[in-house]
């Protein structure tokens, strides 16, 4: 049985190298049937008057991971090009205050391409790994809307594992919570054409 790490000092964990091989070979700890039955959480927005880099500025951090704050949450995928395959495993580094933890996720889904009248998507959903703090499944999408915006979207279901995640879930929730609104005002940053 793999043991959930501990929150340590935010400095000590970044002097630890990412420890690969033990996600590598970790399980699954939650599939869509079992987070089914826990609750769904949204984010959502849109980024308006888009120029075609701006999705694709968008595209390009979903697929790197590179979407969240990187203060809060830094992520390394584990293939050659440091890009999102289905079967990757992401190994994040979670960042609360001055602590944090060491968690992975594996990619369960992707799909990058157009839809039937030419509008670019991305789509991926990963999985949370045993070892990981939380069970769940989150699903992490961008599309353009055919009107020069584009629109993401961050869907989560999720229960606390550890138990000192359990014990703090008021303070584990509200950091989930506001990590996944800044992840999507990241995106839409990303995707407005810059200032002049």
């Amino acid at each position: 049985m793999m043991v959930v790490m501990v929150p340590i000092p935010w400095p000590l964990l970044t002097r630890r190298p990412l420890d690969l091989g033990r996600w590598r070979s970790a399980g699954l700890s939650a599939t869509a049937e079992l987070a089914a039955r826990w609750t769904e959480d949204r984010y959502e927005g849109v980024a308006h008057g888009t120029e075609a880099d701006g999705f694709d500025r968008v595209r390009d951090a979903i697929l790197t991971y590179t979407f969240f704050p990187p203060e809060r949450v830094t992520g390394t995928v584990d293939t050659p090009d440091g890009r999102l395959v289905v079967g990757a495993t992401v190994v994040q580094r979670v960042r609360v205050a001055v602590v944090g933890f060491e968690s992975a996720t594996r990619v369960v889904g992707l799909s990058n391409g157009t839809d039937e009248v030419g509008r670019r998507y991305v789509r991926f959903t990963y999985a949370t790994l045993v070892g990981h703090p939380e069970g769940g499944i989150a699903t992490f999408s961008a599309a353009e809307t055919g009107t020069g915006d584009v629109a993401m979207s961050i869907v989560t279901r999720s229960r606390a594992v550890a138990w000192w995640a359990r014990l703090g879930w008021p303070v584990t929730r509200a950091v989930q919570l506001q990590t996944n609104r800044r992840a999507i005002a990241r995106l839409i940053a990303l995707a407005e054409p810059p200032l002049p």
